[in-house]
């Protein structure tokens, strides 16, 4: 059958040869045909011509060093893209643009430029790094205005040649170390050693985490341990915990009483296995148990804080892929003010507050990533002087993840650059205020911009109401959060000196002191303040007067040692200030009973 069809085909084609040229004519026009009904619109031609250029344009930037140049095309790329949309409603165009493949990955790149000039970095990693979207953006969501950014790329470009194999898997624990490394690690070894530590364990599958789920944000919690890699190992291989439950690392490390009360000495070597044998105090749990985490894969970290005891520290993990633990150890009966980290990218001091809203859940999702393209895109608008409509950008960045707090900022600076009315800044603020409303030191930030906004009018009833209004606020709200009342009291003071009214700020400490004061972390930083300011205006006999009355009626702690510790310190502060105001007498006596109270915190039982 197969050779009868053959030679019948055969046979028919023999019979058109002669006619072939116009069989070729009409497959011609046929083609020309079908190519003119599917030409592109100039629209669509000029879109694909500026992905095709982007592509070229990267390439000779990559080889060349043009980044300016590069930059100057990437931001006519994208506000040409913008000016081919249809003309819908402003927020779809806005959105349309961001979730461009072409414009996105434009953008990406442009925010990165606009954060640094990649000349440190190898030709090999910014070929991968200006094709991969995701990385670019993730890089300008985790670096910090602190990094030493062309330090940051050389490292990362020094790890990405170092480990062709696998670089492209562990990228995000490369950039990681380069943002902790720019800076020496104590004890740590080389930031190449930390970076093969990790990723051989991870080949292995000896880690409690995936690195591929974390972001580089939360992997400098990891690479960060200030251990030598001896130390990872040992963690790795003697505490044995489900993720979710490294909360019992704390508890592991049995509570030494003798070191607490008395500084007993009781290692040689500080090494995780001579804490878990000896024991120790809040912070040696809290070290013992962010280090073993740290070398399992777990992100996690040291807090110290201030409280009704004294000073204590814990420590929070990321238990989950998508929940934190931050209060293993975090006593609730202390009345902990809040809590201090230190960040490892930029070795400055945090609060807890800070990586409550790093963790915020909304910073998981794709509109999250989706709002910073639209911030990423005001700076382009606004570069190019088109404030409004880098302003209506960011209205719909805070739209679509009212969380974003880079966005808000940029967003409340645009209106402020813009001399937007007073009101249209508080509806901000106010819009600002209800979504941090769970995060006091955000909401503290926001009362000092409303304050700042009040008084450069001259409606003073209007200002005092404010800062009447935002006590109030603070009062119902911080819970134990004192530093914020205090805070709160140092701004209302000082708005009544800059108006040359030193009798109202100081009826603001008085009254502050009666108030807010009965806790013992408040009143120690009220103290503090209001003699600060008694100094300056020569109002420090009046001062220590109400400060030392205010002592003699604050309630006494009970058997508590650490309770008892932390009064006898504010006894010895107020003595100081009663010998500086020539009442040495005074300061003799609360001297004598800060030293009695101490011995007998130093006598007594167990915590």
């Amino acid at each position: 059958m197969m050779i009868v069809m053959r030679e019948e085909k055969r046979a028919t084609l023999g019979r058109a040869r002669p006619r072939r040229w116009l069989v070729c004519l009409v497959v011609v026009i046929a083609v020309l045909s079908r190519t003119a009904m599917a030409a592109p619109s100039n629209e669509s031609w000029s879109r694909s011509a500026i992905a095709e250029q982007l592509r070229t344009n990267t390439l000779q930037a990559v080889a060349n060093n043009t980044w300016p140049q590069h930059l100057v095309f990437l931001d006519k790329a994208i506000l040409d893209l913008f000016a081919q949309l249809p003309k819908l409603a402003a927020n779809q165009r806005y959105r349309q643009l961001v979730n461009d493949e072409t414009a996105s990955m434009a953008l990406a790149q442009s925010a990165f430029l606009r954060r640094v000039t990649p000349d440190t970095a190898g030709r090999s990693l910014l070929l991968w790094l200006f094709s991969n979207r995701s990385a670019l953006e993730e890089f300008c969501e985790a670096i910090k205005e602190q990094d030493h950014l062309p330090r940051v790329l050389q490292l990362w470009s020094e790890l990405w040649e170092a480990d062709p194999k696998t670089r492209e898997k562990y990228w995000n624990l490369a950039l990681a170390c380069a943002l902790v490394f720019d800076r020496p690690v104590p004890k740590a070894g080389s930031m190449r050693e930390r970076y093969e530590y990790f990723r051989d364990s991870a080949e292995a599958g000896q880690l409690c985490v995936s690195l591929a789920e974390l972001a580089p944000w939360e992997l400098i919690w990891v690479v960060d341990a200030p251990v030598p890699t001896s130390e990872l190992i040992w963690a790795r291989k003697n505490v044995k915990l489900a993720r979710s439950q490294w909360g019992q690392a704390f508890g592991m490390i049995q509570y030494r009483m003798d070191r607490a009360l008395k500084g007993a000495k009781i290692y040689d070597e500080y090494t995780l296995a001579e804490i878990r044998q000896k024991g120790g105090v809040c912070i040696d749990q809290a070290y013992f148990a962010a280090i073993t985490a740290k070398a399992n894969g777990i992100p996690a970290m040291i807090f110290t804080g201030e409280g009704e005891r004294g000073g204590h520290a814990w420590f929070g993990f990321k238990a989950s892929p998508q929940e934190w633990n931050f209060k293993t150890g975090r006593y609730q009966g202390d009345k902990l003010v809040a809590g201090f980290v230190t960040d490892p990218q930029t070795r400055e001091t945090i609060k807890e507050q800070t990586l409550y809203l790093l963790t915020d859940p909304q910073r998981r999702q794709s509109s999250y990533r989706e709002a910073s393209r639209l911030t990423w895109l005001a700076d382009i608008f606004d570069a190019h002087g088109q404030p409004d409509a880098a302003r209506e950008a960011l209205e719909q960045a805070v739209a679509l993840s009212s969380r974003h707090l880079a966005a808000w900022k940029a967003l409340y600076s645009s209106l402020k650059k813009s001399n937007q009315p007073t009101k249209k800044l508080q509806d901000t603020l106010a819009a600002m205020r209800a979504n941090f409303r769970a995060y006091p030191d955000v909401v503290a930030t926001i009362n000092e911009w409303e304050i700042a906004v009040l008084m450069s009018g001259t409606n003073t009833a209007e200002l005092v109401e404010a800062m009447r209004q935002q006590h109030r606020q603070l009062q119902s709200t911080s819970g134990d959060r004192t530093d914020l009342l205090v805070s709160n009291v140092k701004q209302r003071a000082a708005i009544f000196e800059q108006r040359n009214d030193p009798d109202g700020a100081d009826g603001v400490y008085r009254r502050a002191l009666a108030e807010e004061g009965r806790q013992l972390t408040a009143f120690a930083e009220l103290v503090a303040a209001y003699a600060e300011f008694a100094r300056k205006h020569g109002r420090l006999s009046e001062a220590v007067r109400n400060i030392y009355t205010e002592l003699r009626r604050h309630p006494v702690p009970g058997g508590d040692p650490f309770a008892q510790r932390m009064y006898a310190q504010i006894q010895r502060r107020v003595a100081d200030l009663l010998e500086e105001n020539n009442q040495p007498t005074q300061a003799k006596t609360l001297r004598q009973e800060a030293a009695q109270r101490e011995q007998r915190a130093a006598s007594q039982g167990h915590r």
